[in-house]
């Protein structure tokens, strides 16, 4: 009888932590989709004001620079710490697509 409330209590335990690795990681990802919604905002409002035509199956770059630079979107520490750098915007037949590329730069010494 021990050994069986000894297991559900096991298994109380780990299903507990695992909910709360859950849960951390996903409010991690709903900074990240947050960000990418914004930086996708943000280079739509850039290639409409600067009065960018893309032909199709082309693409134009947008950088994160570009962006703040002209002031569509502000400085954020995620960006730095999901290594964005540029996005990709490419004319589809029907609506442009935006790719957000990430790079991260390795430190060597």
């Amino acid at each position: 009888m021990n050994s069986k409330i000894m297991a559900i209590w096991a298994m109380i335990v780990v299903l507990a932590c695992a909910t709360l690795i859950f849960i951390s990681n996903a409010h991690r990802d709903k900074d990240l989709l947050r960000l990418e919604n914004n930086i996708k905002s943000s280079a739509k409002s850039y290639i409409k004001d600067n009065g960018i035509k893309i032909k199709i199956g082309e693409s134009y770059v947008v950088t994160i620079d570009d962006l703040i630079d002209g002031e569509y979107m502000s400085e954020d520490e995620n960006i730095v710490k999901y290594c964005i750098q540029k996005v990709i915007v490419s004319n589809e037949i029907i609506i442009n697509k935006y790719k957000i590329e990430k790079e991260c730069k390795k430190i060597t010494n």
